[in-house]
């Protein structure tokens, strides 16, 4: 028995002195982000590595899952992580001392660079105590950041949500969806992309729009995992499997997919893995836990966007991987306003007239879009009462009210990557009865009956006059501008018969029936 003791005394021994010798992480390597023109990120090895003393401890870099995203070097002790193209990377760092060793694993997110005048929907607009968020529970059915419209949709009955909410809750660390309101990254982007700690979080089916009915470039947004997600794929829960299987093998996948949409019809579509274990080489297989820039300039001119999460997790009633991600930072085009082509010139007409169609295709036009997407609206009618306005399938329709006269100013409102344009025109209404007896004791045409050649006497008074000529079946078949006083009208090529003449001059009509014989 004594025998055993001292074995038991001697083994100890050596496993105390083995786990002094030891190197020892002293402390964790941090995610580290940086955008491809930052400068390298060093740190002391012997800072986040100790041993017992008796011998320096020899570094190297053990892995680099994606070594075209960052690339790290040891050089003395100094380990250097230099940035070259957006993704996610893990890093391995392995301390020897003797035959023993140890590792320490980190993150690297690197970002683009956004270069360019955008308009930021960031969520720091919102007002939220710390450790806090907002999922819905006052019945408001949304928010805006920004220019986009975020809606919500809250079942008070079961205290749930789905679309967005909005958060800066740190916990990154607890799984299960009591904490379905955090990002993994623990926080909203970091302070050297955008100070602020707010972020989104989706519950999919999900969409967001814009503030106005017009439509956009989208250049691109921020995505990581939430935290209910991220944990239940790394370690599996009661619902869903751990990515990879037991020997980490399985191809397993979680996606991201955003539509774009324009007038209720797609444009574009874009997908991004949230996670992919389908990787030959397992220390490949990743899931997104640093902020990941999604491109979303492909889009095209976009009024809202759609969002479907999918998997390789699937069960009986569906995916069973959580339905969640998380958002921040998304990057709005600031678009040139829509310019006025065609000034619409002033209109005159009888109150008997059937209306008048104007076609708004040419009157505005899009610097910032080549297929004319232009919301047009009446912003104003100062009389109402003397005729019917409205627009319908791109065409101004103003149709006078009999017996009504005046004069109305419209103006039109052109809107287009949320900025706006007018242009004004006037409508003048005349009333038939009082325009007849302006000009009918000063106008005469002669010879009428005619042969073919009439002239009109009176007109000295008025200036040039407006000559319109019609069959009896409606149609026009002659239209004169600026005739002068003592001019002839020549109607040799018009079949014999009857005809109506309107002569307009000096806001004023007189109306013949003339012979042509």
């Amino acid at each position: 028995m004594k025998n055993f003791y001292i074995f038991i005394t001697l083994l100890l021994w050596v496993y105390v002195s083995l786990a002094e010798n030891f190197p020892v992480v002293e402390k964790s390597i941090p995610t580290i982000y940086g955008s491809m023109s930052s400068e390298p990120v060093r740190f002391l090895l012997d800072t986040i590595f100790t041993g017992d003393g008796s011998e320096p401890l020899d570094f190297a870099v053990s892995l680099n899952s994606f070594p075209e995203v960052a690339v790290a070097s040891i050089d003395q002790g100094v380990l250097s992580i230099s940035f070259l193209s957006p993704g996610q990377t893990t890093i391995s760092i392995m301390a020897k001392s003797g035959t023993l060793e140890t590792e320490n694993s980190f993150l690297v997110g690197v970002y683009p660079e956004i270069i360019g005048d955008y308009l930021l929907s960031d969520f720091d607009d919102l007002a939220l105590n710390p450790e806090n968020y907002w999922n819905g529970s006052d019945g408001s059915g949304g928010f805006a950041s920004g220019e986009i419209f975020f809606p919500n949709y809250y079942n008070a009955d079961w205290g749930s949500w789905s679309q967005w909410a909005y958060s800066n809750v740190s916990d990154n660390t607890t799984p299960g969806w009591l904490n379905q309101h955090s990002a993994i990254t623990g926080s909203g982007i970091r302070p050297e992309l955008q100070s602020g700690s707010n972020y989104g979080i989706a519950y999919y089916p999900t969409i967001l729009k814009f503030n106005n009915p017009s439509s956009h470039n989208i250049k691109g947004m921020f995505v990581t995992n939430n935290t209910y997600t991220a944990l239940s794929m790394k370690y599996g829960d009661a619902f869903s499997k751990k990515f990879g299987g037991i020997d980490g093998n399985d191809p397993d996948w979680f996606r991201l997919s955003v539509w774009g949409f324009r007038d209720g019809n797609p444009t574009e579509t874009t997908h991004f893995y949230l996670a992919d274990f389908r990787f030959e080489d397992n220390t490949k297989d990743y899931i997104i836990e640093t902020w990941q820039w999604l491109e979303l300039s492909s889009l095209g001119k976009v009024d809202s966007l759609g969002f479907m999460l999918s998997s390789s997790d699937i069960g009986a009633w569906g995916m069973n991987t959580p339905a969640y991600f998380a958002v921040d930072n998304i990057y709005v085009a600031t678009d040139l306003a829509p310019l006025v082509a065609k000034e619409i010139a002033d209109i005159k007409m009888l109150d008997t007239d059937s209306g008048i169609a104007i076609n708004l295709a040419g009157i505005f036009s899009d610097p910032d879009d080549d297929d004319g997407q232009i919301k047009v609206t009446i912003l104003s009618n100062t009389n109402h009462y003397i005729g019917d306005l409205h627009i319908s399938d791109g065409t101004l329709y103003f149709t006078p009210i009999e017996k009504q006269s005046g004069i109305t100013t419209i103006t039109l409102q052109a809107l287009s990557n949320g900025k706006t344009v007018t242009t004004s025109f006037n409508v003048t209404v005349q009333s038939t009865v009082a325009a007849q007896s302006a000009l009918s004791h000063s106008i005469s045409v002669y010879p009428n009956p005619s042969h073919g050649i009439i002239q009109i006497k009176g007109l000295e008074n008025y200036g040039f006059a407006s000559i319109e000529i019609f069959s009896l079946d409606g149609r026009l078949v002659v239209n004169r501008t600026n005739f002068l006083p003592n001019e002839t009208i020549t109607l040799n090529d018009l079949p014999r018969g009857t005809y109506v003449m309107r002569i307009f001059s000096a806001d004023n009509i007189h109306v013949s029936m003339i012979v042509l014989r």
